[in-house]
């Protein structure tokens, strides 16, 4: 042991002799601080994405330091023509080389330390509680650390194995392809993420899961911890392989002990390698199945696929049991209640239920039924006579799960920990009608033909009773919760179109005492979702003040760094925002939750609709905006098209360059007409005006949502025709006076 720290204090004075290797963590540590200063956080959406995204380049960049540090101190004397005298010495190679492996990673701290110091304190500044903030520490201090291990002893193996200064050469390419080469191409466009574990830091570049706040380091833990461990192991591998070279060059009787050694090494890191690679295996296992699926559908284009749906197969209500145990897996129990049928009696009642839940019983009306299951497909088989009301209760159990050649949205179905992504669209619980969940398209992928979530389904609406139980964080649904205790939640909605579940383990709730909205969102993002709330309770305080029937009901609004498949939708209760909608304005993500709360999703802008002549809903909802700038911010005409021309909640209105979206100009037609009757001092008329529309409808639903809920179109001659009314009132009540 004396003889080991000796050597180690050899060590540590000849590498701080080097003025290269003394300043380079001053320096690097005064550049990583001036980096990550740049960026005003307080001002950005998506500060934790920001600080792992510029963590893993600083981090990135530092390895080939690691790269260097480890060939020189290999080169320097064990690999030194001139040194070969010191294999005389009674200092064994072991000794020596695990004295520089220790004093390199000792002096590894150099960079780990202050870079992540500066990383906690960016994070405190940010309101973000200490026990997270520290946590986020302990992380990021570890995964550094088994980057700089197995590195650094990568090195030092090239450096033995490799006499000649080419190792250099080959240093650099190592360096190169381990991280930028292997992240950007073959784990971030090929798709190879199973490659994942042999990236030299695993602060991915090029990955939008693990820079993720929400569903990110925690939903990937148990994948996390199997690449760390595998890496600890070939980390001792590459060190065995380095001491088995150097032994062959002097003579030693322990030989063949080093070689069984690194044998023992590699019978270690394949077994490390299994627990990683097998959960790979059973991802591309599930999506192999899928694809041998029969049943699949082979659709060229998802959006325009319409599900060949019945009527008649609806449920009016719901009660749901959902508990889930420990080991992740799910029991749920489904009460349907099956309105009587307007036909003749009913012998299948067809549901949709996802694949990865096994269904354990069925009964009707307490007695147990028969069915068939196959894939995402549950038929019940009714009684005899079964054309009346019936309740069918399911019982079904099982982990959520699927995986997509499609990051960030290759999982879009799980429940692990406190992570919690259950949306209506995937059937976590049964939905009436034969609907596909999946279909092959060989669009947008990286692998041809592969499986996409199936997302616009149609959802009847039904009244929800909901039970969660077995969660140690909150759940968010899209209906309203009437319950929470620790490991207990209730919800309860009416005319519920589909129930979303969504949690992870550090959400907040930030009530509004002024307007019906919470945001739910995460410590890192808090300080710019307080600045949203109060843009978004000035736009709700002046709608209140004349939109008769604007909604008065709570509605959350989730607001993380997870770019959501579907972004900006009302689901019932909940809007899932879209995190890079407008990303660097504050005042236009609030307008869009503003429009939102005001107008629903209006869908069917998204799909190919009536001729404007034939349908100006659109446009005459714009007017509410056109309203509020002109009004509430007493912009000008020239004004408005300079500052918020390009915003989606008036560009219909003032947009004059596409010919093709607006060739008769009604947009800049409906907003001269509103400007006239503010300039005429017939404002009040023109809110009465819009009010009337608002109570027909102005949603524009999609082709799902219009299924249940048909809005009739608006022709630009109706508008004039009421325009022309509203004018011929105002002008009578003037001759009256």
């Amino acid at each position: 042991m004396y003889k080991w720290l000796r050597q180690c204090q050899l060590e540590l004075r000849l590498l701080l002799g080097n003025p290269l290797f003394l300043l380079l963590p001053l320096i690097l540590g005064l550049l990583f601080l001036l980096y990550m200063d740049q960026l005003p956080f307080s001002q950005y959406q998506g500060v934790f994405r920001q600080l792992y995204e510029r963590y893993a380049i600083a981090h990135t960049l530092s390895l080939g330091v690691v790269m260097l540090l480890g060939i020189l101190m290999i080169r320097r004397d064990v690999r030194k023509p001139s040194f070969e005298w010191n294999r005389s010495l009674p200092v064994s190679y072991s000794l020596m080389l695990s004295a520089k492996y220790a004093v390199g990673q000792l002096y590894l701290l150099l960079y780990t330390l202050p870079a992540n110091t500066v990383l906690y304190y960016v994070s405190r500044t940010q309101g973000v509680a200490a026990d997270i903030a520290g946590r986020d520490f302990l992380h990021f201090m570890i995964q550094s650390e088994i980057s700089y291990l197995v590195t650094l002893a990568l090195s030092m193996l090239l450096a033995v194995w490799i006499g000649n200064r080419v190792v250099y050469l080959i240093g650099f390419c190592a360096w190169m392809f381990g991280t930028f080469f292997m992240d950007i191409f073959l784990i971030g466009q090929i798709g190879l993420e199973f490659l994942s574990a042999f990236h030299l830091n695993q602060f991915f570049l090029n990955s939008l899961n693990m820079s993720s706040e929400v569903w990110g380091i925690a939903l990937y833990r148990k994948e996390l911890n199997a690449s760390w461990l595998f890496v600890l192991a070939f980390t001792l591998l590459l060190l065995s392989l380095s001491l088995l070279l150097l032994n062959r060059k002097r003579p030693t009787r322990y030989l063949a002990g080093w070689a069984l050694l690194t044998v023992a090494f590699i019978l270690l890191a394949t077994a490390a390698f299994r627990p990683f690679l097998g959960l790979w295996q059973e991802r591309y296992e599930v999506y192999e199945q899928l694809l041998a699926d029969p049943t699949l559908l082979s659709v060229s284009n998802p959006d325009n696929y319409k599900p060949d749906f019945h009527p008649e197969y609806e449920i009016t209500k719901y009660d749901i049991h959902l508990q889930r145990q420990q080991d992740d897996s799910l029991q749920l129990t489904a009460v349907l209640s099956i309105p009587p049928s307007s036909g003749e009696s009913r012998q299948v009642f067809p549901l949709t239920l996802h694949r990865s839940f096994q269904v354990v019983d069925v009964s009707i009306e307490n007695r147990k039924a028969e069915y068939y299951r196959q894939g995402d497909h549950l038929d019940i088989l009714l009684p005899e006579g079964g054309s009346g009301k019936l309740q069918a209760t399911v019982s079904y159990t099982g982990k959520p799960r699927d995986y997509l050649y499609q990051p960030p949205y290759n999982r879009s179905l799980f429940s692990v920990g406190c992570e919690v992504n259950l949306p209506s669209s995937a059937a976590w619980y049964p939905l009436p009608g034969d609907q596909p969940i999946y279909f092959k398209s060989g669009m947008n992928s990286v692998i041809y033909n592969q499986a996409i979530v199936y997302r616009p389904l149609i959802l009847p609406p039904a009244q929800m009773s909901l039970t969660l139980e077995g969660y140690a964080c909150p759940v968010y649904a899209s209906i309203l919760e009437t319950e929470r205790k620790p490991g207990y939640q209730r919800f309860e909605g009416e005319e519920t179109r589909g129930v979303e579940l969504y949690g992870s383990r550090d959400l907040l709730e930030l009530p509004s005492d002024k307007v019906p909205v919470t945001i739910i969102t995460t410590p890192y993002d808090r300080f710019y979702a307080e600045g949203l709330l109060q843009y978004l309770e000035t736009r709700y305080a002046y709608f209140e003040t004349w939109v008769k029937d604007l909604r008065t009901r709570r509605v959350q609004i989730i607001y993380t760094d997870h770019p959501f498949y579907v972004g900006g939708d009302l689901k019932g209760d909940l809007i899932i925002s879209a995190k890079y909608y407008y990303q660097y304005d504050i005042e236009s993500l609030p307008g869009e939750w503003m429009n939102t709360i005001l107008f629903g999703n209006q869908a069917g802008l998204r799909e190919e609709g009536l001729e404007q002549e034939q349908d100006v809903r659109h446009l005459i909802s714009s007017l509410f905006w056109y309203l509020y700038y002109k009004e509430e911010k007493g912009l000008s005409d020239a004004e408005l098209k300079l500052s918020y021309g390009w915003a989606r909640s008036v560009q219909t209105l003032l947009h004059e360059g596409d010919e093709s979206t607006d060739p008769n100009r009604l947009g800049n037609k409906l907003a001269a007409q509103a400007a006239k009757a503010i300039q005429d001092g017939r404002t009040e008329q023109l809110k009465s005006l819009l009010n009337e529309f608002y109570r027909s409808g102005l949603r524009l639903p999609g082709r799902e949502e219009a299924y249940y809920r048909p809005e009739a179109p608006v022709s630009y001659k109706q508008w004039n025709e009421k325009w022309d009314e509203m004018m011929s009132v105002h002008e009578r009540g003037e001759e009256l006076d």
